[in-house]
């Protein structure tokens, strides 16, 4: 059975020594101002942002999305696209228009090979290409609106509710979102001797866990690990 949100805070809680809204006391802010109380808004923050770097870094989330492209559009946001279960796609690797497969090219070669490519008139895609941090281009700009689906990596859905769960992980790797949290929050408080030392521990533990998710990832297949690889260098 997969660690809820509530399972994965009492955890973070425990492992800080502390109970429910008070992890850690009042822990400095690190900035001069007033000390920070640690709610479980804060924790459920750090458990969140552990699974999207699990995601981006080490283990991918394939996933696609569909969405209806307006006429006119020359590229969109991956945001827009609709994947199943609620995950946010952030890296396009591959586009369809209408169920024809666009061919993929970068940005520079698009306009190398068509240095009008932005004023060239609508037409049917041939052609998708990054744009930005997380968006995709199309050309010629199309002159009708078609469904468009685009396959690559997703987000996970965030955890919101107490008994939500991170079920794309299996409940031994939740423990890495554990370790992620509870090195965050205890780096906020390195006064504390023990809580310094402990820190160490939970970020060397969540860093061994990134790197042995993407050995093995490499191990069962290559390609999809270059991938990742390629768009983290990218990112």
């Amino acid at each position: 059975m997969a660690n809820t949100l509530a399972d994965l805070q009492r955890d973070v809680l425990s492992r800080l020594g502390e109970a429910a809204n008070s992890p850690a006391g009042n822990l400095e802010s690190g900035t001069g101002a007033a000390a920070v109380l640690v709610t479980s808004a804060t924790i459920t923050q750090y458990l969140n942002d552990g699974a999207s770097d699990l995601a981006r870094t080490a283990f991918p989330i394939v996933n696609a999305g569909t969405f209806s492209w307006p006429s006119g559009a020359q590229s969109v946001q991956l945001s827009i696209f609709t994947a199943p279960g609620g995950a946010a796609l952030w890296l396009a690797r591959g586009v369809a228009w209408g169920g024809t497969a666009l061919t993929h090219c970068s940005r520079s070669a698009l306009e190398n090979y068509y240095p009008t490519w932005a004023a060239d008139a609508p037409g049917t895609p041939l052609y998708w290409y990054d744009t930005g941090q997380d968006g995709v281009g199309l050309y010629p700009i199309p002159n009708a609106s078609q469904t468009v689906t685009v396959n690559g990596f997703a987000l996970p859905p965030a955890l919101v509710n107490a008994d939500d769960a991170p079920s794309w992980l299996s409940p031994d790797l939740s423990s890495l979102l554990v370790f992620h949290a509870a090195s965050m929050i205890a780096q906020k408080n390195l006064e504390d001797p023990s809580l310094a030392a402990r820190a160490e521990v939970w970020r060397g533990e969540y860093e061994r866990g990134k790197a042995s998710l993407l050995a093995r990832l490499t191990a069962a297949d290559p390609m999809l690990a270059r991938g990742l690889a390629v768009a983290v260098e990218q990112g």
